[in-house]
């Protein structure tokens, strides 16, 4: 694809490359042959995958993406680019870098703030959903092999 601004790339467990696209406020994937496969995002504010200042792109064990974007916060979608949810300001507050390691625990650049530690606390799609009567809390779940979708991330210690 034709790119405005590659900020950085990353390479996916799939050996999936992810380039950064700042100014077309995208991220765009090719395969291993260097040919586009898709791309996901587009310009604007308040919902995850709409994106003004993106910088950085990161990875968690279940193939969910993080795009850090350093004027609306952390945006998470699905390998596929679905949008899932976004955390910022408070927590983030200008993210300019974002990795995750592979025991899931999020470290988050800031421009403002130096670097955030954060860990998953719900890392599957059924611990995430609302059930529609109040249930006493269950037992947190074993994280799933794949397809989940992470609910906001806590802190897991404060920045010095």
């Amino acid at each position: 694809g034709y790119f405005n601004f590659p900020r950085s790339v990353a390479v996916s467990r799939h050996n999936e490359l992810h380039v950064v696209d700042m100014l077309n406020f995208r991220v765009q994937v090719f395969d291993a042959q260097g040919r586009l496969m898709r791309f996901f995002g587009e310009a604007g504010a308040g919902a995850p995958g709409r994106f003004d200042k993106i910088h950085s792109i990161g990875f968690d064990s279940f193939d969910n993406v993080y795009v850090a974007d350093a004027v609306q916060g952390v945006h998470v979608l699905s390998a596929e680019g679905t949008a899932l949810m976004v955390f910022g300001p408070p927590v983030a507050r200008a993210p300019s870098a974002v990795v995750v390691s592979s025991k899931n625990a999020i470290y988050v650049a800031d421009l403002l703030a130096g670097v955030h530690e954060f860990q998953l606390v719900n890392t599957t799609a059924e611990d995430s959903r609302r059930k529609s009567t109040p249930a006493a809390p269950a037992a947190p779940a074993a994280p799933a092999a794949t397809g989940a979708t992470p609910s906001a991330p806590a802190p897991a210690k404060p920045a010095p």
